[in-house]
């Protein structure tokens, strides 16, 4: 069998990693930070950025609590992360560096637990091997 483009090897990754996250969300339904009355505050202000004024208007709107174990915010930029070390080292690097800084932010904006982001990471980075061996499995 040839070796799989990185293009391929990377969306079934990422498609994996993503319904094992939505498969463990159905087995789990825990609500993150925004539970705390104080955080749910926090995340219904604009901030004065697109971004945070979109979700701030979404929170403010809504019932939408979310899901959060685990974060699969982080288990998709670390499987982005692994693949990018996997193919370009020093993308690799970058995405290492934000994927961090995006595990610190969903802690600090109270979106994910601090188990939470740890377990993204883990599921990432299990999810990623353990699609690799389903995409050679299925010979995708």
């Amino acid at each position: 069998m040839e070796h799989e483009s990185p293009f391929t090897e990377t969306i079934f990754c990422l498609c994996f990693v993503f319904y094992l996250c939505y498969f463990i969300f159905s087995l789990l339904p825990v609500i993150g930070g925004r539970f705390i009355p104080e955080a749910m505050e926090l995340t219904k202000q604009s901030r004065g950025f697109l971004f945070s004024n979109i979700m701030a208007m979404i929170y403010r709107t809504t019932q939408h609590l979310g899901g959060a174990f685990p974060s699969s915010h982080v288990a998709i930029a670390v499987v982005l992360t692994i693949s990018a070390l996997r193919h370009t080292r020093v993308w690799g690097y970058v995405f290492a560096a934000v994927t961090f800084f995006l595990a610190l932010a969903t802690v600090f904006c109270h979106y994910h637990w601090f188990v939470d982001a740890i377990s993204g990471i883990v599921t990432g980075i299990l999810g990623f091997f353990l699609a690799l061996k389903a995409q050679k499995w299925i010979k995708i």
